[in-house]
């Protein structure tokens, strides 16, 4: 009959440890594909956009949309570039809506400048028919108190009526030229038969569309060209 001994007496190499079996590997899992990137909209229609700023005759119209597409399409791709391209399309789409934009600007100032330069130059003209119509009209003055004479020159009329320098320097006189007016006429003003054609003052300078202002010796004034 064996006898039972107790574990502690037993030999170590005698007692058998449990065989720890490793799990076998499973297959291999794939790597999770690269994510797929796409061209931003709004940069390919900033480049559309830009291109067709060129070929409708650097146009308003798609060169300020070519901008704005522009900096939303460069936006996109700074925020999301894993996902989205573009960013050079975006960047020729703005240089194109820009270069447009300016040259369309500088364009209608151009365009614009004789259209100013011509509504100032009748703007001085009506200034200088209310000048010397105001001349005129002293004159008439003047001729009452003298018997139907006109004033000998205009110094001596500003003196009698204490006429304003403005009025008697033209709108086109050259600068420190303190009168831009002379008499015409100095003789009777009642003795004109034709007071409406004779003229009694006119201006100096002449305007840049070739006038000058002249006052009859009726009192009306009206703007004479140079070549009539």
């Amino acid at each position: 009959m064996p006898v039972l001994r107790p574990s502690s007496d037993v030999p170590k190499e005698d007692v058998l440890e449990p065989e720890v079996i490793a799990p076998s590997p499973g297959p291999a899992q794939a790597a999770p594909p690269p994510a797929v990137k796409q061209t931003s909209g709004a940069a390919m229609a900033s480049l559309i956009l830009g291109l067709l700023s060129f070929l409708c005759g650097f146009s308003f119209l798609t060169s300020v949309p070519a901008i704005i597409c522009g900096h939303m399409g460069r936006a996109r791709v700074r925020s999301d570039p894993e996902h989205y391209t573009g960013g050079g399309l975006a960047l020729a789409g703005l240089i194109m809506g820009y270069a447009v934009t300016a040259f369309s600007i500088l364009l209608v100032i151009a365009m614009l400048l004789p259209a100013v330069a011509s509504a100032r130059g009748k703007a001085r003209e009506v200034q200088s028919l209310s000048n010397v119509q105001q001349i005129a009209m002293s004159c008439m003055l003047y001729a009452e108190d003298h018997e139907g004479l006109a004033p000998p020159d205009l110094a001596t009329l500003a003196s009698e009526f204490n006429l304003e320098t403005d009025i008697l320097r033209s709108p086109f006189s050259a600068e420190g030229e303190a009168i831009g007016y002379e008499l015409v006429f100095t003789g009777n003003v009642y003795s004109v038969s034709s007071p409406g054609e004779v003229p009694l003052i006119r201006e100096i300078p002449v305007s840049p569309r070739g006038n000058r202002a002249v006052a009859y010796c009726d009192g009306h004034a009206e703007s004479v060209s140079e070549w009539e």
